[in-house]
């Protein structure tokens, strides 16, 4: 998340720039947001939370090609089930990155899947989330959504955004690859009325889950032309990807998967632990 303050006359004060990383939005919790992760990237000595992505299965993460790309430049893991950036939780190796064969390396099919090797193990921290169901996309519009990140902070933040209902808002400013019948456009509606801070999504939120009623329906992909400001940001569309997704994923990702009850849930996890740590074994 990111937020830009902006000065008596209305002007951003360059101290506060988004540029420079400062974060925004309301502190909330992991277990709000149990199916958020963050892609943790290492470079030489370093370490960075460079992306976001959301678990939709006990081995699969979403998020964006950009993301998915760079984690599968670096030497990147998946860390889920804590509020804080590098730090708790667990850290799960990636497998094998998914990216959509017609990415345009811009916005343009920006999705991709992360396999990890390590299953998420569900608890209150760790859950996968519903997707938006297929051809769905347009009954959207106007509604009132959440979307949470780490962004440049320190700790998981969320802010509401409101999908505009707007043909030619997102795609005059994204012009390389915003597709209305296939991605979302979204404007701020949180301010922080003290300091009048105005929020939103911002570097590092690349993935960032969009929300609407417990369902996945997008995925943050660009804002323009910085973040925390009036403009609005680019989501992929999730409902539009179903199919790829399903395509893609070891098993076919339906409401089914989510009527369990929490005695099922536990015992898939423990097979799925268990098979994993005995293939470790083989190999």
């Amino acid at each position: 998340m990111c937020r830009e303050l902006r000065g008596t006359q209305g002007m951003a004060s360059k101290a506060k720039n988004c540029s420079l990383g400062v974060s925004g939005g309301y502190v909330t919790d992991i277990t709000r947001h149990p199916y958020e992760v963050m892609i943790q990237g290492s470079y030489y000595v370093l370490i960075n939370v460079h992306c976001t992505g959301s678990i939709i299965a006990p081995h699969y993460v979403i998020t964006t090609a950009m993301c998915a790309n760079q984690a599968r430049s670096w030497s990147s893991r998946v860390r889920a089930g804590t509020n804080k950036k590098q730090q708790g939780g667990s850290l799960h190796r990636i497998q094998q990155v998914n990216i959509h064969e017609d990415w345009n390396g811009n916005i343009l099919n920006n999705i991709a899947l992360i396999r990890v090797r390590e299953p998420f193990l569900y608890d209150k921290t760790r859950q996968r989330i519903r997707l938006s169901e297929p051809n769905n996309h347009f009954e959207y519009d106007d509604s009132i959504a959440t979307v949470s990140g780490w962004g440049k902070s320190y700790s998981l933040q969320a802010i509401n955004v409101t999908i505009v209902d707007d043909e030619n808002m997102c795609s005059q400013l994204f012009p390389f690859g915003f597709l209305k019948d296939r991605d979302l456009c979204a404007l701020n509606i949180d301010r922080d009325e003290i300091h009048d801070f105005k929020v939103g999504p911002c570097y590092g939120d690349s993935g960032a889950p969009l929300v609407v009623a417990e369902r996945l329906i997008g995925i943050f992909s660009h804002t323009y032309p910085t973040c925390g400001i009036d403009d609005p940001q680019a989501y992929i569309g999730v409902a539009y990807y179903r199919d790829w997704i399903n395509h893609r994923v070891e098993y076919s990702i339906t409401d089914l998967d989510y009527e369990e009850d929490d005695d099922s849930i536990l015992i898939i996890s423990l097979r799925l632990f268990t098979c994993a740590a005995f293939h470790r074994l083989l190999w």
